[in-house]
């Protein structure tokens, strides 16, 4: 019996490399096989109920399901690149089998990004839920001291929020939040850091998609700000530009970094150049500390494309007036500066001139 498929693209790859074909004449694996295997892994799962989720991700582990694949008809058959396909379609069909037979929500990693900066150790991960069949991102952060429980309180608050409202446009939606572990689960979206994004072409299309999108995030750390909560460490990487049925629009993705208003914190999240002022004065965190970093984001943007001649000749008076409105966002005095509101208001004012 044949291999079904779960998805047009791994129907694809198979077609494409015969891997079905292969798989039926050399009797590597059949139908039977994948239910005898997901009924072993069930009443595993029985035995070890306490660390079910961590038997679960090893036994659908590429080399657990490549043992499956390793008898004598199938000996020197396969190149990489089938085994890695071979491996995925096995994989989806096993998370078929076993979907409605266990407890407990489980995540398989698809692909791993590592990054390490300063004292900082990230671990960002595309995962798969075997329950659910819906892919993800998964991040695992050690925040810096004496946040942790302020960040865990401002995450909890923002998911009883968006439970009470509905996922925001212009805010990643968190489905999952595990302080101790430093684990969250943010849904999977086509997204592009916004620094990436404008330094591919410096284009008149590419600079109003930018400036679009500070001002979805704006309205993203609006809703934050009218919620009483503040987002720490604004900055061009973590402007999220995502494509959305060939909409382009801008999205807050970086949510490590939420607090309640007025906490006093004493380590901050902190990038020097988007630092405000207030930073040293030890005071409660305000929304004024993301218009500031707004402010920076605007004022690097602009130095990116005003090094280019034809954008100073053509859109001077453009140039001027965002420079004017990033110049209010980063006024030094918090209670001098324009609010977020104020903030998005003139920006979009500017963007209707400027399309």
């Amino acid at each position: 019996m044949g291999i079904e498929y779960f998805s047009p693209e791994e129907e694809r790859i198979a077609r494409k490399d015969n891997l079905e074909i292969k798989m039926l004449e050399q009797h590597a694996i059949s139908r039977k096989d994948i239910e005898e295997y997901a009924d072993y892994i069930v009443s595993k799962t029985e035995e070890t109920e306490d660390d079910e989720a961590s038997f679960v991700v090893d036994a659908l582990s590429d080399s657990k399901i490549l043992g499956m694949l390793s008898k004598e008809q199938w000996a020197g058959e396969l190149s990489s690149k089938e085994a890695k396909d071979c491996i995925s379609l096995i994989r989806r069909l096993l998370i078929e089998k076993l979907k409605d037979r266990l407890d407990k929500e489980t995540y398989l990693v698809l692909q791993t990004l590592e990054t390490k900066k300063r004292n900082e150790h990230n671990v960002i991960q595309e995962v798969v839920g075997v329950l659910s069949g819906q892919r993800s991102m998964h991040k695992e952060q050690h925040p810096i001291p004496d946040q942790e429980e302020h960040i865990a309180e401002a995450i909890d608050y923002f998911m009883e929020i968006i439970k009470r409202d509905g996922s925001h446009a212009n805010i990643v939606n968190i489905e999952q939040y595990d302080p101790e572990s430093k684990r969250t689960i943010y849904e999977k979206l086509d997204l592009r850091p916004l620094n990436e994004y404008l330094n591919v072409v410096k284009s008149k299309s590419n600079f109003i998609t930018g400036l679009k999108v500070v001002k979805d995030c704006l309205n993203g750390a609006e809703y934050l700000a009218d919620n009483g909560l503040v987002l720490q460490d604004i900055k061009l990487s973590n402007l999220g530009v995502v494509s959305d049925e060939n909409v382009q629009k801008g999205v807050l993705f970086d949510l490590e970094g939420l607090v309640k208003n007025g906490r006093v914190l004493d380590n901050r999240l902190r990038v020097d150049d988007y630092l405000p002022p207030e930073f040293f004065k030890g005071e409660g965190i305000q929304p004024s500390e993301m218009t500031y970093q707004f402010g920076i984001c605007l004022s690097k943007m602009l130095d990116l494309y005003e090094r280019e001649d034809i954008f100073r000749i053509m859109y001077k008076s453009v140039l001027e007036k965002l420079d004017e409105l990033a110049k209010k966002m980063i006024v030094r005095e918090p209670k001098d500066r324009i609010s977020l509101t104020e903030a998005k208001g003139e920006l979009e004012e500017i963007l209707a001139n400027l399309s």
